[in-house]
């Protein structure tokens, strides 16, 4: 539900634009900056909170508000009560992904870390997928406004069910466990930055992440109106196409990506972080066909396939930072490399709709959007440099697991 949430409002763009007369730039802005900002910034103090906390709890007053703060979106008038109520969504969401992520590591062996992660991923484009697609169909016969409520509820009700899950020792699964640290234990936020300073791999890592965010979230958030506006579909079309490429691409780019990673493990070190670069090239010539190919069987077609591969980062990608960080500064190492990613992420679609305005072509969208390729070429490079670091890294970092 977190994410059918955030990204319901990107498949309503057409008819926010045509009621409230927004601008493309506003657009742009209220599907980015929302996250790219309160969500980032907000993961850092509460994943310090859930290195210290119960993390079940945690995620349960974040989904009880995400989910409330959804309904609302459905009595917004225009652009500043819109945006201010999805700074609530973006604020309550900053809550699951450090706290959620450290769970699961502390359920599971490090060696099936990328599936495992891969598994939890699954629910971003899935959760993508499902807001674009029910999105897409209940605003088409009922309005963007009901599309709001509809979503919101069922996040309310789930609460009931999160909020009796067991929450797991820190660090029992770790090969060299450490005890939970203290609620009132010092020096986090200098420890996780002495890790960062002396781990090239986090560094490299940040930056390719950030740059696949803003290669991503650019052409995630206006692929749907890019269908609608240069391609003529209707919204529920944009939706459905959209929406479903987003599913499969959970099923099976983010699963496979994770199993993928693990199994390449066993052969070569470093795989968790190659496979990215190996995602980030093959992605690029998917993204020159859904914006220029004049077939709508086989856009439909390249879509899905370019979805799949794109999603392929979920699962490796998380892995990295839980191997190269102890247990008990996880969730907010966790907070900062989800903030390097949105932060860019957040970027992009801003950047997108500015263009486009300021052609004075709607249509100059299909050429915008370039933006996201060239992204992604970046972060084969910086995943590449970082790539060459990691062995080296993960054997410091067992030396000083063994040491303290």
């Amino acid at each position: 539900m977190q994410n059918a949430d955030r990204q319901v409002v990107y498949i309503l763009f057409p008819l926010l634009k045509a009621d409230l007369q927004f601008t493309d730039t506003q657009l742009g802005a209220l599907g980015a900056l929302p996250f790219a900002l309160f969500y980032s910034f907000m993961g850092i103090p509460l994943g310090w909170v859930a290195d210290r906390w119960y993390r079940i709890r945690l995620i349960t007053l974040g989904l009880t508000a995400w989910s409330g703060l959804t309904t609302l979106s459905g009595m917004a008038s225009g652009f500043w009560s819109l945006f201010v109520v999805r700074v609530g969504v973006g604020i309550g969401e900053s809550s699951c992904a450090p706290a959620g992520q450290t769970i699961l590591s502390d359920y599971f062996p490090p060696a099936r870390r990328s599936t495992i992660l891969a598994m939890f991923n699954c629910g971003v484009p899935i959760g993508h997928g499902l807001g674009l697609y029910l999105g897409g169909y209940i605003a088409q016969h009922w309005g963007w406004r009901w599309t709001f409520y509809l979503l919101g509820i069922p996040g309310l009700l789930l609460t009931l069910l999160v909020a009796n899950l067991k929450e797991p020792l820190r660090g029992q699964m770790d090969e060299q466990s450490r005890a939970t640290p203290s609620k009132t234990s010092p020096g986090a936020v200098k420890q996780l930055l002495a890790v960062i300073r002396a781990t090239p791999t986090l560094r490299w890592h940040f930056a390719g992440m950030a740059l696949i965010g803003f290669a991503v979230n650019g052409a995630a958030i206006w692929l749907p109106t890019f269908l609608v506006r240069v391609r003529g579909m209707s919204v529920e079309t944009a939706g459905e196409i959209s929406g479903l490429s987003a599913i499969a691409a959970g099923f099976l780019g983010t699963f496979l990506g994770g199993v993928l990673a693990d199994r390449w493990l066993t052969r070569r070190k470093n795989a968790r972080m190659f496979i990215l670069v190996v995602r980030s090239l093959l992605v690029i010539p998917f993204l020159f066909g859904m914006f220029f190919i004049p077939s709508s069987g086989l856009l439909v077609a390249v879509i899905v396939a370019g979805s799949c591969v794109s999603a392929v980062w979920f699962g490796p990608a998380s892995a990295v930072v839980h191997d190269l960080v102890a247990p008990e500064i996880r969730s907010m190492a966790v907070a900062v490399y989800v903030l390097c990613i949105n932060l860019a992420a957040g970027a992009s679609p801003i950047i997108i709709g500015k263009l486009t305005d300021l052609s004075g072509d709607p249509l100059f969208l299909q050429y915008a959007l370039l933006i996201s390729p060239a992204g992604d070429l970046l972060a084969a490079v910086c995943l590449y440099c970082g790539s060459r670091h990691l062995v080296a890294d993960l054997q410091a970092r067992a030396q000083t697991a063994v040491a303290a």
